[in-house]
C-alpha cells in the first residue's frame, strides 16, 4: 500500500448471518492460497476452503495455489464447483538454494548459525525468488478487486499481485507463537539441536510478519487469542476474526459403542507427537487397567516407522489416509485430541463436536474453544489422567451422549461452517465499499 489509506471499519456480523446490508458490484478476486482449499481433509485445506466460498459469493474468484504446504496432486473438487479458476503454480521442490545449502550441513551447530546468519524463515524459503518471480509474471497485467492471501508465510506473493486494489490476509495462527510452542516440547524431550532451530525460525517469522502484516488492508486470525497475538505484530491494521469451522453432521447423536478415533495429518509434527504420547504413554494404561475396552482407530496420512513400531499392541488400527470421515464419526464411541503444542484452534475438535462425536482432549487440544471440562468434553494433560478419562467415559454412554450434546450446542452458531462462509462474505463486502485504494 502506497501513503496511509483509511482502514476499513470491520463491525460485528449480523445475528441473523441473512445479510450484509448493501450489496456491492461482482468482484474480481485472486486468492493465493498454499494448499487446494477443501470441504474435508486437513485443517489447513478445510479453512483455505472456507475462505474460498465466501469470496465465491462476491464475484470471480481466479486460485492460486502455491502448493508449499500441502499436496501438490489434491484434487480441486471443491473449487470447480464454486466455479472458481484454479491455477496450480508448479514449484514443488523450488526450494530456495541457500536455504538448501543450509539444511545439509550435518553439524547441528553450524547449521544454526548459518540458518540466522541467512534470516529467512524455513517457511518462506520454500517459495524461493525464483518461484516467486515466476507467480507474479502469471499474474502481471490482471486487475483484482481483492487479492487475499492464505497464510502469512505467502505474504510476498500477495504484494508481488501489483494490480490490487484491496489486500487481505489470513494469518490464522501467529506461526511465530506456534513455532516457539513447538520448540519448548521438544526441548522438554531433549531434543535441544531441534528446538533451538524452531527458535531462530520463530524469529525469522516473527520478523517477516512485523515487515509484511501491516501492509494488508484487512488481516484475520482464527480466535480472539490468536487476534491479540497478531495485534502486536500489526497495531494498526483492523483484525477480523475468522472461526475455524465445520459442517455439523445430519442426524442423531451417537449413544452406541464403538471405536476411539484419532483423527490428523501427521505430516504435522504436534499430531504426529500428540499420537506418540497417546500410544507410548497413554494407551498401555488403559490396557493394564481394562481388557481391550474399545479399539483406538487412527485416520491420517504421514505414519512414520515409529508410529508403527508403538502402534504394535492389543486394539489399534492404522487406517491411514481417510477421504470421507462421516462413517469414521458415526461409529466412534469416542474421539481424542492428545495436543501439547501448535497453535489457533483445533479445527478436528470442532468437527468431532459438531459431528456429535464425544472428546477427550488435552488443555492445549481444547485452548481457544468455549468448551468446558466435565460440561462438554473430558480434559486432562498426564497420562495416567487421560487413561482415567478415557476408561470414565467408555463406561458411561449416557454421560457421553450429554457432553456430546453440550458441546455441539455450545459451538454450532459460532462455528457451524455455513454461518462462518456468511460472516466472512458480509467482512469482505465491508472491505470492498472502503473508497481509498491499495
Amino acid at each position: 500500500m502506497s501513503g496511509s489509506p483509511t482502514r476499513p471499519s470491520i463491525g460485528r456480523p449480523s445475528a441473523s448471518d441473512a445479510s450484509c446490508g448493501a450489496r456491492t458490484e461482482a468482484m474480481r478476486i485472486l486468492m493465493i492460497a498454499p494448499a487446494m482449499p477443501a470441504l474435508t481433509g486437513n485443517g489447513l485445506a478445510m479453512r483455505l476452503g472456507v475462505f474460498l466460498e465466501a469470496l465465491s459469493r462476491l464475484g470471480a474468484v481466479d486460485l492460486a495455489v502455491l502448493p508449499v504446504a500441502g499436496q501438490s496432486d489434491a484434487s480441486p473438487t471443491l473449487p470447480q464447483a464454486l466455479g472458481a479458476t484454479v491455477n496450480l503454480l508448479p514449484i514443488a521442490g523450488q526450494i530456495d538454494t541457500h536455504f538448501s545449502l543450509i539444511a545439509r550441513l550435518r553439524d547441528p551447530q553450524e547449521r544454526l548459525r548459518a540458518f540466522r546468519q541467512y534470516g529467512r524463515s524455513s517457511l518462506s524459503a520454500r517459495l524461493s525468488p525464483h518461484a516467486l518471480g515466476a507467480f507474479a509474471a502469471a499474474f502481471a497485467g490482471r486487475d483484482y478487486d481483492l487479492v487475499h492471501v492464505g497464510r502469512a508465510y505467502l505474504a510476498e506473493a500477495g504484494l508481488a499481485v501489483a494490480g490490487a486494489r484491496r489486500r487481505s490476509l489470513d494469518v490464522d495462527e501467529d506461526d511465530a507463537v506456534a513455532w516457539r510452542s513447538l520448540a519448548k516440547r521438544r526441548r522438554r524431550r531433549g531434543e535441544f539441536d531441534a528446538a533451538a532451530m524452531l527458535e531462530a525460525d520463530s524469529a525469522a517469522l516473527e520478523r517477516e510478519m512485523r515487515q509484511n502484516l501491516p501492509r494488508y488492508d484487512l488481516l484475520f486470525a482464527s480466535s480472539a487469542a490468536e487476534r491479540v497475538n497478531v495485534r502486536r505484530l500489526a497495531a494498526e491494521s483492523p483484525i477480523a476474526i475468522a472461526h475455524n469451522a465445520a459442517r455439523v453432521r445430519a442426524g442423531r447423536l451417537h449413544r452406541g459403542d464403538g471405536p476411539i478415533l484419532f483423527v490428523g495429518g501427521l505430516g504435522y509434527w504436534p499430531n504426529l507427537d500428540g499420537l506418540a504420547w497417546l500410544l507410548g504413554q497413554v494407551w498401555p494404561r488403559v490396557l493394564a487397567r481394562v481388557v481391550l475396552p474399545s479399539q483406538l482407530w487412527i485416520a491420517g496420512d504421514g505414519l512414520t516407522a515409529g508410529v508403527r513400531r508403538l502402534a504394535r499392541q492389543p486394539g489399534i488400527r492404522l487406517l491411514g489416509r481417510v477421504a470421507d470421515l462421516d462413517p469414521l464419526y458415526r461409529r466412534a464411541a469416542l474421539a481424542v485430541a492428545p495436543l501439547h503444542c501448535g497453535g489457533g484452534t483445533r479445527i478436528k475438535v470442532i468437527e468431532a463436536a459438531l459431528a456429535g462425536v464425544p472428546i477427550v482432549s488435552t488443555p492445549f487440544g481444547a485452548a481457544g474453544l468455549p468448551l468446558s471440562d466435565g460440561r462438554d468434553l473430558w480434559l486432562a494433560d498426564r497420562p495416567d489422567d487421560f487413561a482415567v478419562a478415557l476408561r470414565q467415559a467408555l463406561a458411561d454412554p449416557t454421560e457421553r451422549f450429554r457432553r456430546a450434546a453440550s458441546a455441539r450446542g455450545h459451538l454450532a452458531v459460532r462455528y457451524e461452517r455455513s454461518r462462518v462462509v456468511a460472516r466472512l462474505a458480509c467482512q469482505f463486502s465491508a472491505l470492498q465499499l472502503t473508497s481509498s485504494p491499495v
